[in-house]
């Protein structure tokens, strides 16, 4: 037999859009994370909802909160609406960090090294049908992290230029290094792989952190085996500005392959091999560094690729990556290193050009 409080609970959860006013977009996507504060330079962290809707939505007795395993934290006081198209937002310091407010169940603040928030609909302290979550990573002193969209109609969670709060998001912040070129898959010889760097800013960067005695780092998390490198402190590369750096799987095999002078920087990354299929490329730089030596890395740059032949990846069907880039003797090539970078739109097929 089900119990009057099992069965209230099916009964919220399937007739959740109607009692919390909500009308579902496509995806069942009506409310969501845009953009968060987690590392103020003055003031409290906060966090931004976006109304994707036509129509107001009623948030009263909705949830926010930043642990899975416990969804409740926050409950959002009833009669709070969030306007058509419209934006609200909820900061430490009056709302779910506040123990004054009653709403606050579990006071809680955001990590400013990365975590998830959470977004629940509820009615009467039970949580209802509708769910949004945003992990987010490791974010600078007063840099917001918030929505993009890309071309293929999905959104990264990135560092934005500006904070926005009640506003339309501002554009990401790019650079100032950034992937520019990625041989993933050589025609001929499989030990011919790199990825290019270059310092589009206009000062000099030391890929050494000498204040957290730590190294940056690149990463392809589905290379096979995966690949991780350090960047070297002994001696500490720099790139000054304008200049390229090349990371290599064989520096030696990109240097008479392409006929590089000596001008031009290569450092290899050792074990590891770029993806074929679909690959994560990311420089990272140190953020905080514990006590025990256990690094959180802020990203610099991402680019997550794919060959051109995996549709099923996609939400439009269809694979935006240039399959020349697949073996086929042509490099990804990055067609405007100061837009946003994780996005097909930006990259075409071109003949490698590593330092050019």
């Amino acid at each position: 037999m089900v119990s009057k409080a099992a069965y209230l609970g099916i009964l919220l959860a399937a007739f959740a859009p109607v009692l919390c006013g909500t009308t579902f977009a496509q995806g069942g996507v009506s409310v969501v994370i845009n953009e968060i504060l987690s590392n103020p330079s003055g003031g409290s962290d906060w966090i931004e909802l976006y109304n994707t809707t036509d129509r107001s939505i009623d948030l009263g007795g909705w949830f926010l909160s930043d642990d899975g395993n416990d969804l409740t934290k926050y409950r959002i006081v009833q009669g709070t609406s969030i306007p058509a198209k419209g934006y609200i937002v909820f900061t430490q310091d009056q709302h779910f960090g506040n123990s004054a407010d009653p709403g606050s169940r579990k006071s809680f603040g955001l990590a400013k090294d990365g975590e998830t928030v959470y977004l629940h609909s509820g009615l009467d302290g039970i949580l209802t049908g509708y769910s949004e979550k945003e992990k987010f990573d490791a974010s600078e002193p007063g840099v917001s992290l918030g929505r993009w969209q890309k071309s293929t109609g999905t959104y990264n969670f990135v560092a934005l230029a500006e904070p926005t709060p009640g506003q339309a998001n501002a554009a990401p912040v790019v650079g100032p290094v950034v992937i520019t070129e990625i041989m993933y898959h050589p025609a001929d010889q499989p030990d011919a792989e790199y990825v290019e760097l270059l310092n589009i800013g206009d000062k000099s960067i030391a890929f050494y952190d000498a204040e957290k005695g730590a190294p940056w780092r690149l990463t392809d998390d589905l290379g096979r085996p995966p690949v991780e490198m350090f960047f070297p402190s002994d001696p500490v590369v720099y790139l000054l500005p304008g200049e390229y750096l090349i990371l290599a799987r064989d520096p030696a095999l990109i240097r008479a392959v392409h006929a590089l002078p000596t001008r031009v920087k290569i450092l290899g990354w050792g074990p590891g091999r770029l993806s074929d299929a679909a690959g994560k490329i990311q420089l990272s730089r140190p953020f905080p560094v514990d006590a025990d030596g256990r690094i959180e890395w802020l990203r610099v740059d991402r680019i997550s690729y794919s060959d051109g032949s995996h549709p099923q990846d996609f939400a439009a069907g269809s694979d935006p990556w240039p399959v020349a880039a697949n073996g086929l003797g042509m490099s990804l090539s990055r067609i405007d290193p100061h837009a946003y970078g994780n996005d097909p739109d930006n990259w075409q097929a071109a003949p490698p050009s590593p330092g050019r």
